[in-house]
């Protein structure tokens, strides 16, 4: 891919041209590492009147130092850098008498000057309560640790609580934008790669797609290669120990799902389990399954990381293999475990673009949808429409299926629907990596290929 080229975040570059429109404001922009903030603000604020600067695990002086040195480059203040200034509030203050007219602020990863010197959250406010209204300035902070951000910045009770004019955590990227990014791959390597790593912009700039989707995922992860510590990472920004959590998603990889599972297989005591799933559950890293029909006792754990999902499901068994670098044979055990890595992230694309797009082309409006699980009978998901007495149920295959096998699912799933929603109307959408005859009455057949790759991606 271009690295000039910028994709998607159409939404979010509309909400700051908003804020921009109102001359004056703070906004927070948060999410986990390599999600694209840094990309999204530079795109936003060129060609306006800005500065920009990225904060770092520095002493609070340092920061304020290197700080006063982008005001000076940016706007061209002579001097400004010279000046020893003693807090972030003070420093803000004066480069705003100094430049009279509108400008955007940035600083990138606060939460790394924040976790230096928690002082720098009291500065802010004091900026923003009695600096900031008289002038006509946007400040943009933006962070990557994601619990900082909450308890400091933007969640309630945090200082800043209620002062941001905009508050963003952006997401990742939609599956759709993936050929932006992997030009040569056919669709079935779209899917397979998204399984793997998801839509986050870093890891798609950066894979090598002149492989196959699995030689470039373990080349990544190879010695010196760009994933090979980052789940790790990952976590190291947010919390001082790791292991509890680190194990907790090594338990739900491996098919631990009940916080009782998850307890036997870690050996954590239960309310551990629970303080640490909560934790997990505020980055987006692990959440909970959505089912139907809904209860309150019944919920099943997922890892709602792709990358996670397939480091600890793929490498992470294999760590002895790829520490010497790629394997020449790739051993079938990994290969097995490759595919079941794949066929859920189908899965999971099948529930995205039916709950998506698909619900709508067949006319259904959602009262809820998630995993129909009842007395031993399961499908992979289900739109229902209560109002209509209305179901779409999809079931999701990543192999190619023969015209017998495409009816029998349909009939097979109609049956288990038809058990709990007695009377409703249900509509069969298969998704299914091939399928020798897609003409079927029973079903509606969705293959990769039918997929809206760039179209639903601005």
């Amino acid at each position: 891919m271009d690295p000039v080229r910028f994709v998607d975040r159409q939404t979010e570059l509309g909400l700051l041209e908003d804020l921009w429109s109102k001359g004056r404001g703070l906004g927070v922009v948060y999410g986990r590492r390599r999600i694209g903030k840094t990309r999204l603000l530079l795109q936003w604020i060129n060609g306006k009147p800005s500065v920009y600067y990225q904060a770092g695990l520095y002493s609070h002086e340092l920061n304020l130092q290197e700080l006063a040195k982008a005001f000076e480059e940016y706007l061209s203040l002579e001097g400004f850098s010279k000046v020893k200034f003693s807090s972030l509030d003070v420093l803000l203050e004066h480069a705003l008498r100094m430049w009279s007219d509108k400008l955007i602020v940035v600083i990138d990863e606060v939460t790394y000057w924040a976790r230096s010197y928690p002082g720098i959250v009291s500065e802010l406010q004091k900026f923003v309560d009695h600096i900031l209204p008289k002038h006509q300035a946007i400040l943009v902070l933006t962070g990557s640790i994601i619990g900082v951000v909450i308890r400091d910045l933007a969640g309630g009770g945090s200082p800043l609580f209620g002062r941001a004019s905009l508050r963003v955590r952006l997401g990742e990227l939609s599956p759709w934008c993936l050929p932006y990014f992997l030009p040569r791959y056919n669709s079935s390597e779209l899917v397979e790669t998204y399984s793997l790593v998801g839509g986050i912009p870093y890891y798609l700039v950066e894979w090598p797609d002149s492989l196959e989707p699995l030689k470039a995922y373990l080349r990544m992860f190879a010695p010196g290669g760009l994933l090979e510590d980052e789940p790790l990472m990952t976590l190291r920004e947010e919390v001082r120990n790791p292991s509890p959590y680190l194990s907790i998603i090594k338990a739900v990889a491996e098919g631990r799902r009940s916080l009782g599972e998850v307890s036997s297989y870690t050996g954590l005591p239960l309310g551990h389990v629970s303080r640490y799933l909560s934790s997990l559950i505020q980055l987006g890293l692990v959440d909970y399954e959505p089912l139907v029909p809904r209860r309150r006792k019944r919920r099943l754990l997922m890892i709602n990381d792709r990358l996670l999902k397939s480091c600890y499901s793929i490498v992470e068994p294999y760590r002895h293999i790829l520490s010497s670098g790629e394997p020449g044979e790739i051993p079938r055990s990994l290969e097995a475990k490759y595919k079941n890595v794949i066929a859920d992230g189908w899965e999971r694309l099948a529930s995205y673009h039916s709950l998506a797009s698909l619900a709508k082309q067949v006319g259904i409006t959602v009262s809820e949808a998630g995993r129909l699980l009842f007395k031993g009978d399961e499908v992979d998901y289900v739109i229902v429409d209560h109002d209509n007495r209305r179901i779409l149920a999809v079931e999701a295959k990543w192999r190619s299926l023969t015209s017998r096998e495409l009816r029998n699912i349909a009939r097979e799933v109609k049956a288990k629907v038809h058990k709990v929603f007695p009377g409703y109307d249900v509509t069969v959408a298969i998704y299914t990596r091939a399928a020798h005859n897609t003409e079927h009455q029973d079903a509606i057949i969705v293959k990769p290929e039918d997929l809206p790759w760039k179209k639903d991606c601005p």
